[in-house]
């Protein structure tokens, strides 16, 4: 692999981009408010789609060791991985506090090809659904002193070429600017979910049970629990609905779907009659019931 002298590359400061939300902490994810459904209720029509992971995921290849400078006392590369066939390129990372606290988002990175040209990271809905081992959200993450936490980001950037030199810019972060990475160290797959099962494989394989059908018993326990009831969460305004067994019925932002639902592992399933929709449930003490609208439909999350 061919060094490259860093003090060749010119060094950028970053502009750090605000959300919605002013680049703040992340909204409450609790708080869906349940009702009763009344007898009669309206349908509604279609919703974008976040990605869904096939029944099974073949391991393509490897990971291997990084060159070049890969780590700061900040922050570690975990890999570079590229998909092709939505050309989106990963990065993932750890990033330590070290005697301050630190607070990262996941869309404030810049990556600068050859010394010129600059790309900016952008969350791009469902891109990590099969990594759940990696923070992956617009809004801020606290990290204490000497904790540590894994993040992804992602570009589009068209693809590059061998011996490429690739710095990452990150002010959020102290020393990113040590960093200095070539392309050569970019893993492609053809599939997203080939790429998670490479960088992340046992958060990748849980991600994949949790969209599994479940089975009869859950199921039926489901079923009963959301038949005739609704949830709205207001911070996403979002309303969803199940007015009959395996019937749904959503609003968001004003716009209204419907179609049937399927009851996974971990989610329910909802396609539409354009798009699918997978809404985390989970089971609390005394058998409360939560349906997770917030990491469903939130564009800084979803």
């Amino acid at each position: 692999m061919t060094a490259v002298k860093r003090s060749l590359l010119p060094l950028l400061a970053l502009t750090l981009v605000l959300c919605a939300f002013d680049g703040g902490a992340m909204p409450q994810r609790s708080g869906a408010r349940e009702e009763a459904l009344p007898v009669d209720a309206q349908l509604p029509e279609p919703f974008p789609e976040p990605s869904a992971p096939p029944e099974e995921i073949p391991q393509e290849e490897a990971l291997p060791g990084l060159g070049t400078v890969s780590r700061t006392d900040y922050l570690s590369v975990d890999g570079l991985y590229a998909d092709r066939q939505s050309g989106v390129l990963y990065f993932l990372y750890t990033v330590t506090a070290g005697r301050r606290p630190l607070s990262v988002d996941c869309k404030s990175a810049r990556i600068l090809v050859d010394g010129g040209t600059v790309y900016q990271s952008a969350h791009i809905p469902g891109a990590c659904a099969l990594l759940p081992g990696y923070t992956y959200s617009d809004y801020l993450t606290n990290l204490s002193p000497g904790e540590s936490g894994r993040f992804a980001e992602t570009f589009r950037i068209p693809p590059l070429g061998e011996g490429q030199v690739l710095t990452f810019e990150k002010a959020q972060v102290p020393e990113t600017d040590q960093l200095l990475l070539t392309a050569d160290q970019i893993f492609s797959f053809d599939t997203v979910e080939n790429l998670a099962l490479s960088a992340d494989p046992e958060g990748c394989a849980a991600e994949t049970r949790r969209r599994a059908s479940a089975d009869a018993d859950t199921i039926a326990r489901v079923h009963k629990r959301i038949r005739r009831r609704s949830w709205t969460l207001e911070t996403v305004d979002c309303r969803v609905a199940f007015p009959e067994t395996g019937r749904y019925e959503l609003t968001l932002k004003g716009v209204k779907s419907s179609g049937s639902y399927t009851v996974c592992n971990g989610y329910l399933r909802c396609d539409g009659s354009s798009a699918t929709a997978w809404i985390p449930y989970t089971y609390g003490d005394d058998d409360a019931f939560f349906l997770d609208l917030f990491t469903a439909f939130d564009p800084g999350v979803a």
